[in-house]
């Protein structure tokens, strides 16, 4: 049998998530958003190190961003928490 990439569960994301992926105009900062997602860390990532953190520069300077939008009412220790789903 011919493995699918959809073998049992589905992972899903909003529209707007998946624009922001997009906006990041990196595909290993979008991977490993994706990554975190299904697995919560880094275990299993196969990655070189400084592949790692590169991505993960994107990914934060994109939640600078995104936390500057909301002019004080979010904190980064708000997002921190949310997404450990605290």
């Amino acid at each position: 049998m011919v493995p699918t990439f959809l073998p049992g569960e589905v992972l899903a994301m909003s529209a707007q998530a998946a624009d922001r992926l997009l906006k990041l105009d990196s595909g290993d900062a979008a991977l490993l958003y994706l990554h975190l997602l299904r697995r919560g860390g880094l275990e299993g990532l196969k990655w070189p190190e400084d592949r790692v953190q590169s991505a993960l520069e994107r990914l934060r300077g994109r939640c600078i961003q995104e936390v500057k939008k909301t002019a004080g009412s979010i904190t980064f220790k708000d997002a921190v928490r949310y997404q450990r789903g605290e």
